[in-house]
């Protein structure tokens, strides 16, 4: 069965069957031993751009200003720039019809497996609960605001503590089906590569509206 490998790898790397991480001590002796970045001393050379004149454009500056962080203050974030992130994340830029809108990011077939789910924990003008984002629709939807759902969601993640000082949690789910009935198992290759085409929009939108990330 096609399904049966993809599925069984998605199973198999869980968080909960997956080991602990290694102590960042661990971790800088490896990297250490490493090449932080391939080189091919013998090939002929061309020099891209200067990064100055990319960072010197609206979206090279965002790019450079770009920084992932641990910690989150207090203060709530703006009901509007939520709005703005999963319309940049995900939104419809181009309706079609009965053909499946373009959107944000590129997705192979123009198939658009990705389902957002939101955990709002602390935004001005929005209740807190899980909440489902409806591109097409261009709206949030309420799924679940029992206080006891947003206490315990942390306890699905590796650094729990980052998900109780956060306003938002975005997490980015697939239908892999509507991927795979076209592509068989390497659909979901592509499902994975389109998530990642949205955490970077998400990042860079956030960090354009400086917003810790």
């Amino acid at each position: 069965d096609d399904a049966f490998v993809w599925m069984t790898f998605h199973h198999n790397s869980r968080l909960s069957l997956c080991r602990p991480p290694l102590p960042d001590s661990v971790v800088t002796n490896v990297m250490a031993q490493m090449h932080p970045a391939l080189s091919y001393e013998e090939a002929e050379a061309h020099r891209a751009v200067d990064a100055s004149q990319l960072l010197r454009t609206t979206v090279g500056l965002t790019l450079k200003g770009r920084r992932t962080t641990d910690v989150f203050g207090p203060a709530p974030m703006d009901g509007d720039d939520l709005d703005r992130i999963l319309t940049a994340a995900y939104g419809v830029t181009a309706p079609r019809g009965t053909a499946p809108s373009h959107r944000t990011v590129p997705s192979a077939g123009a198939l658009y497996p990705a389902e957002l789910y939101l955990l709002v924990r602390n935004v001005h003008g929005v209740a807190k609960g899980i909440w489902h984002y409806n591109p097409l629709e261009s709206r949030m939807e309420l799924i679940d605001s029992r206080a006891e759902s947003v206490a315990g969601f942390s306890a699905g993640f590796a650094q729990a503590e980052l998900v109780e000082q956060s306003a938002i949690i975005v997490l980015i789910t697939m239908a892999f089906e509507r991927q795979t009935f076209k592509y068989g198992p390497r659909g979901y290759r592509f499902a994975l590569i389109e998530a990642g085409h949205i955490a970077q929009n998400l990042v860079l939108v956030a960090t354009e509206l400086e917003l810790a990330v």
